[in-house]
């Protein structure tokens, strides 16, 4: 299989959770680390934000959710921070597109 195809899969089961995650069902971080990712502040600097996209993108890679999980389970604080602060980012932007298709 490609590479390209298989990326392609692991986006769709990452938008799969995002569509959860919309409902309220965050399966892949507990409250308590949401709450400390967004108590940490956003990150500001260009090396920082450089790491967020290649923590999303290797969390994108994971092909199964047992996989995403020992991925967070092997990130040191603050990039699995990073990592939940993106993600919810993600599912914010998605949140406002779906809401501007309705109106």
């Amino acid at each position: 299989m490609s590479s390209l195809k298989c990326y392609d899969q692991n986006l769709k089961a990452v938008e799969s959770l995002l569509t959860q995650s919309i409902s309220g069902v965050h399966i892949l971080f507990d409250n308590k680390s949401i709450l400390k990712a967004f108590e940490m502040p956003a990150p500001q600097s260009e090396s920082l934000q450089n790491r967020q996209t290649e923590l999303f993108l290797d969390f994108v890679k994971c092909t199964s959710l047992e996989e995403k999980f020992c991925f967070l389970k092997a990130l040191n604080e603050l990039e699995k921070s990073i990592l939940i602060r993106s993600y919810f980012e993600i599912l914010e932007r998605s949140l406002k597109k779906a809401m501007t298709k309705y109106h």
